[in-house]
């Protein structure tokens, strides 16, 4: 029944979403956004124009991107964790309506149109279901996380049938036969939880959706509703790694079939870690906002090739061109460029020049350098943002990183370079530990040291209580790179 506190055990036959104790049926969803998508168009809200969402992860989030959607208009999630954003996103993609809770209003310029969160039962009960729905529903717009500049809004022409969507159900398992029983433990108002939410309430999969992450509640939530599939980050399989062994123990995790995470590195000894705790049930993809999914690879393969994302997808093409633009070979390091029938279809909202600078004909890229191996495997080397010119050489942080995983007693660290006293520049870490650890910095460089290259050494390591992660799982490295110098105070 809606809104009732129950389980997926109180006998509910038709696929559920559960929130907070509190679940609703997708049919419940869809005649409720119906109803919504009425009082949009009431609006004024037209074909092609943009609704921001403020919403915290919810059932609300669900209905208030369908009705969006069957309002011909496109759906804006906002990251709520940067409130700094939220004018310039809304004057940006020039949006008719907001749909907020009332603590994020403050933030929406003054003469919006404003949905209340609080409001939302009663406004749509007085509604009726929408007489003429949009026929080909327009996907979200998500905008970047602006570390280096302004946010850009992604934006994509509506397409029937959606192109990549058999990729994206390979790659996140969705195509496996019932039952179905998603996980979403990542904000909405991201890419890849929102394309993933989207997806398991396509194909009915029942859903469990968290507010938050917290690493013994995703244990306990897997384990009471009997989890089957869930998409994570490497930052959260490095923090399940640092729960006790008894709490580990404690929780019966054998409903759990496909597991897949993505949206940054994820170190070598990580991945065999988890591995050797839940099964050969872990997969990883490589992709990006604009790209959409790349590769793909599971457990087996990721241990025959430690730190490769995969192989192309079907339909996907990729390339290596080095820094005068000429395409490199096997085992070449350089820029990776992507290509399918659905790439060149974003545009950034006006950011024109923007969208032409990352283009190379039908090829995008994301910014990550890398290489392919004779087997058509690609290895990521790290982001051309990140890049440090070491000793004359370019070192990137990604191999630094994994190996500093590798210490027992490490959580997170962050690698980037920054500028030393005599003007050079050098390789900086700081890292977090899990609150039993005693490891000290100069322990780390030994462990180092055996393992890495001297230019790549970090000059200086910091443990930090926290550092700075964004819900994506990235790392703010430049609310770290300007407190450092290397050599000075």
């Amino acid at each position: 029944m809606p809104g009732c506190d129950c389980d997926f055990g109180a006998g509910l036959s038709a696929p559920v979403v559960v929130f907070g104790g509190r679940s609703r049926t997708h049919d419940e969803i869809d005649a409720r956004a119906a109803r919504a998508a009425t009082g949009v168009r009431a609006f004024g809200v037209g074909h092609g124009d943009c609704v921001v969402l403020l919403l915290r992860n919810g059932l609300l989030f669900f209905e208030a991107s369908k009705a969006v959607m069957l309002a011909g208009a496109y759906p804006v999630p906002v990251n709520i964790n940067k409130p700094e954003d939220v004018p310039y996103i809304i004057e940006n993609c020039r949006a008719q309506l907001v749909i907020a809770e009332g603590d994020f209003t403050a933030f929406v310029p003054a003469g919006l149109r404003i949905v209340l969160a609080e409001d939302w039962d009663d406004w749509i009960a007085g509604l009726v279901p929408i007489l003429a729905p949009a026929a080909v529903p327009r996907a979200a717009i998500i905008y970047t996380s602006g570390t280096t500049g302004r946010p850009k809004g992604i934006k994509r022409a509506p397409v029937k049938g959606e192109h990549g969507s058999a990729r994206a159900l390979q790659v996140y398992g969705l195509d496996m036969a019932p039952p179905l029983r998603v996980l979403i433990n990542g904000p909405l108002f991201h890419s890849v939880p929102n394309a993933y939410s989207r997806l398991a309430l396509r194909v009915g999969a029942d859903i469990v959706l968290e507010e938050k992450f917290e690493p013994e509640a995703l244990l306990a939530q897997i384990a009471r509703h009997r989890v089957t599939h869930m998409h994570i980050t490497p930052a959260m399989l490095v923090r399940l790694l640092g729960l006790r062994a008894d709490i580990r123990a404690a929780y019966d995790l054998s409903s759990l079939r496909y597991v897949v995470h993505g949206a940054a590195p994820c170190a070598p000894s990580v991945k065999t870690a988890m591995i050797s705790w839940w099964g050969p049930i872990l997969h990883e993809y490589y992709g990006s906002t604009e790209t959409g999914l790349l590769t793909w690879t599971d457990s087996q393969t990721a241990l025959r090739k430690p730190g490769s994302v995969g192989r192309a997808l079907a339909g996907i093409t990729l390339k290596v061109f080095d820094d005068q633009g000429v395409e490199v070979g096997p085992g070449g390091l350089g820029k990776i460029y992507a290509g399918s029938e659905s790439l060149h279809e974003f545009t950034y909202i006006d950011a024109a020049a923007k969208r032409a600078e990352i283009g190379r004909g039908q090829l995008v890229t994301a910014g990550d350098f890398g290489w392919l191996d004779g087997e058509g495997f690609l290895y990521l080397a790290g982001r051309a943002k990140d890049a440090m010119a070491v000793a004359g050489a370019r070192v990137f942080p990604i191999e630094i990183e994994s190996a500093i995983l590798a210490v027992p007693g490490v959580k997170d660290c962050a690698v980037f370079g920054v500028k030393a006293a005599n003007g050079d520049e050098a390789v900086m870490a700081c890292v977090s530990l899990f609150s039993d650890a005693q490891v000290t910095g100069e322990e780390i460089m030994r462990f180092l040291s055996a393992r890495l290259p001297a230019r790549k050494i970090p000059a200086r390591i910091e443990i930090l209580a926290e550092l700075p992660r964004e819900d994506s799982g990235k790392i703010f490295k430049n609310l770290l790179r300007d407190r450092y110098v290397v050599g000075g105070r």
